[in-house]
């Protein structure tokens, strides 16, 4: 008999089960290999789709291992220990063998050799996973739990017993404190071994030696990220552009690859839940799984709340604080000392498991014509640009009149088009992105994100604007031959320029109307079907704005 069929009939039976196989990284040898389910078992639906009995299981083709769904409805607890047992020799540390004793229930050793997972009877308003704490417990409150299960009996523990006062107890104590230690014996509260400097100071050959990681090539890497711009600038929908690329996988913009993907953790206090999923369903992100945030309704969360913290470690994600100044005390003109309590808590989120940070900031009032700097990009203290890895200037685009001063018709309708500027004021070991410009409307509409822009709006590495769009301006000047610029403007997401190109063909404006141009007043060019002629055969007439 193999020892996963010495698993409790009662945890066997329910059709609660799938299979999973594993993944090495062929770079890191020495990591732990990835569990991946073998069927989709996120939703209901899937679940009753897919999911199986053990002895179901059993008869199929073997795999890695087996995995089962925590249903809170069950009323089970799993109580989870790692890294309390030596694969080799078979050691248990005291604190955890007298656990198991306490506990008294049904208890395997897991699939690493390292651990144990505890099943008791009983419920719990809350689970508890909180790094590096080595006590895990699950009682069906986070969504799409699985248990790695093995069957490898541990010492006699066969059966499932009812334990919820002990469970509830053990909730109490693993709250806050690095190792759960029984009540019973005061002698079991000593530490294992006491501390010396040697355990908390390391040599440059005990640090890690693998190479930082990247998310976003020349954009995004691991740690801090700082994003600079004024109140309005479209700083949200840059961050859920991010998400969307974090999550599926597809280039940034469509330009800039994604070399890992991660899930999202996104904190937005200052807008609401309806106009939040809204953004989302623009942005194309999952509405369901990956992607986690709080709106107002949820207030700003504070960084060090456990829930959080337990769900950066569980879920790995990125994290996007929008704004960051909301989760600060104080206001953002305030102190250092506020500005590095900010930092303190950000570093908490990075250690607690987080891929990377990324900080929504507003950018420094009244800066006129001046260019951006680090000093520049940050509203506040200068411990924010300190504390960031990367940091990016976001501004809408400029571009000079003259040799002096700005065109500002032109930076107006930047305003109107969302269309921004980045530039990459701090990189710390890292190659950034040249300076590049991105362009909200109308591509968060027809395509679901911005695109990355030349100066004279026309699409930069991707595909061009076709000749529908121009045609969708033409119409509108046929049916309403007095309809106004920022009429047309405000239905097509164009630029007033480009309007004006697409008109100037066969259209000028006379008593307020718009009138076709006769065909003997177009240039001759135009009418041999050259560069701007609407009868151009396709891929030579008009400018691809």
């Amino acid at each position: 008999m193999s020892s996963i069929e010495n698993i409790p009939s009662e945890l066997r039976t329910p059709p609660l089960w799938l299979q999973w196989y594993e993944t090495r990284d062929p770079k890191k040898p020495g990591k732990k290999p990835g569990k991946h389910p073998c069927v989709k078992y996120s939703t209901p639906e899937y679940r009753k789709a897919n999911l199986r009995s053990l002895d179901d299981l059993l008869k199929r083709p073997p795999q890695a291992g087996f995995q089962r769904f925590v249903d809170k409805a069950e009323g089970f607890v799993y109580v989870d220990l790692d890294k309390v047992r030596n694969a080799d020799s078979g050691e248990v540390e005291p604190w955890a063998s007298e656990l198991i004793d306490e506990l008294d229930s049904y208890t395997e050793v897991s699939a690493s050799g390292k651990g144990f997972h505890i099943v008791c009877r009983g419920t719990l308003p809350e689970d508890f996973h909180l790094d590096p704490n080595p006590v895990e417990i699950y009682s069906g409150n986070i969504p799409n739990k699985l248990m790695a299960m093995t069957g490898d009996v541990y010492d006699l523990h066969t059966a499932i017993a009812d334990r919820q006062e002990k469970v509830e107890q053990l909730l109490k104590r693993v709250k806050g404190i690095s190792a759960p230690q029984p009540a019973a014996d005061s002698s079991a509260n000593k530490p294992l071994t006491e501390k010396q400097w040697r355990d908390i100071f390391h040599t440059g050959s005990e640090l890690d030696s693998t190479p930082g990681r990247a998310f976003i090539k020349g954009i995004l890497e691991e740690g801090i990220t700082f994003f600079g711009a004024h109140s309005g600038t479209g700083k949200t929908w840059i961050g859920l552009s991010i998400a969307h690329a974090l999550l599926s996988g597809q280039p940034l913009f469509g330009v800039y690859p994604v070399i890992q993907k991660t899930n999202v953790l996104y904190l937005v206090p200052e807008m609401g839940g309806r106009k939040f999923r809204e953004r989302m369903t623009k942005m194309r992100i999952s509405m369901d799984g990956g992607f986690f945030c709080q709106t107002v309704r949820d207030g700003a969360c504070d960084l060090e709340d456990p829930l959080l913290l337990q769900a950066i470690a569980m879920t790995k994600a990125t994290v996007i604080l929008d704004t960051a100044i909301r989760f600060q005390a104080g206001d953002e003109q305030s102190s250092t000392q506020q500005a590095q309590g900010l930092g303190a808590k950000m570093f908490k989120l990075i250690n607690a498991g987080a891929a990377a940070v990324i900080c929504m900031h507003h950018r420094k009032k009244e800066l006129g014509d001046i260019n951006p700097t680090l000093a520049n990009t940050l509203r506040g203290t200068g411990d924010f640009g300190a504390m960031a890895d990367c940091v990016w200037c976001v501004e809408h685009t400029r571009k000079k009149k003259g040799s002096k001063n700005y065109d500002e018709d032109y930076e107006e309708e930047s305003r109107q088009l969302t269309r921004l500027t980045l530039t990459c004021v701090k990189p710390r070991d890292m190659e950034p992105a040249d300076p590049f410009t991105i362009q909200g409307r109308p591509y968060i509409n027809e395509k679901g994100d911005f695109a990355v822009v030349d100066s004279d709006e026309t699409p930069a590495a991707q595909e061009p604007v076709g000749k529908d769009g121009d045609e969708k301006v033409l119409e509108l000047v046929k049916a309403e031959p007095s309809i106004g610029l920022q009429t047309i403007r405000k239905k097509t997401g164009y630029g007033i320029p480009r309007i004006e190109r697409i008109l100037s063909v066969t259209f000028a404006k006379k008593n307020g109307l718009w009138e076709p141009i006769p065909r003997t007043a177009l240039p001759l060019e135009r009418e041999r079907g050259g560069i701007g002629s609407i009868d151009a055969p396709d891929g030579m007439g008009g400018m691809p704005f």
